[in-house]
């Protein structure tokens, strides 16, 4: 079984008739799974990529490639001041987010690991993680390869806040963290007294498979978001790249 599809199919399944999806900076799994969510699953789910209200489903290579991709294909293009208040007014119900580390609780950690000499490895950073995991209805962690250095029984730093209900209660949070852990390994649930048996994933259907290799991934960018695939994907996009900024 494909992982990359399989991840994918996974994670277009966690998405409702109601929701409203955002997808996060230079994250093309999630955007594949969005996109596949809205063709085959759930036909009237909102999507909103970098500010840019339901665009058309598209190649994910120009999402990170071409600034404008999406906003010259839509009618409605939002700011960083109306989605602030968007995630304020608990308008928007999921989002698909790759963090460092994901606990047993719920937390995240974009910011900083511990090394095996106990040193600090500073990583990218938080980026809007501690207004997610607060204010987003829900949120599904997902890794390709991240193996046990992913699933951890307590980060090593607190980028974004946990699942637990009580905490969430005392500060008034609107949204309910990381509800489920997906990787190529299987779905976890998060729950109060910790993380559910992972349950095995679905393979991808084969006419989505074929949807996804002719219109959202004709270039194989997904590779970027594992290990074994990174190098050639990542040589496939700096190509990409360099011919966008020779036009």
């Amino acid at each position: 079984m494909n992982p990359i599809t399989s991840v994918c199919w996974a994670l277009a399944q966690e998405c409702r008739a109601d929701d409203v999806l955002v997808v996060g900076v230079a994250t093309p799994l999630a955007a594949a799974a969005a996109f596949v969510a809205r063709e085959h699953l759930v036909h009237d789910l909102t999507i909103i990529v970098g500010g840019v209200v339901d665009p058309p489903t598209m190649d994910v290579a120009d999402l990170l490639t071409d600034p404008f991709a999406a906003a010259r294909t839509s009618q409605v293009i939002l700011g960083q001041r109306e989605l602030l208040a968007l995630l304020q007014r608990g308008t928007i119900t999921l989002q698909f987010v790759s963090p460092a580390q994901v606990d047993h609780t719920g937390a995240v950690n974009t910011s900083r690991v511990r090394t095996s000499d106990a040193s600090w490895r500073l990583l990218p950073g938080c980026l809007a993680l501690p207004d997610t995991t607060a204010t987003v209805g829900r949120l599904v962690a997902y890794r390709i390869d991240g193996g046990d250095r992913f699933v951890v029984e307590r980060v090593d730093h607190v980028s974004g806040i946990g699942a637990d209900a009580a905490t969430r209660a005392h500060f008034g949070l609107r949204g309910s963290g990381v509800t489920a852990i997906i990787t190529e390994a299987g779905r976890r649930e998060v729950r109060a007294a910790g993380l559910d048996d992972a349950t095995a994933l679905d393979p991808m259907p084969s006419d989505v498979v074929e949807f996804v290799d002719r219109t959202i991934d004709p270039r194989g960018i997904l590779g970027l978001e594992t290990r074994r695939h990174r190098s050639e994907a990542a040589a496939r996009l700096a190509a990409l790249v360099n011919d966008w900024s020779d036009r």
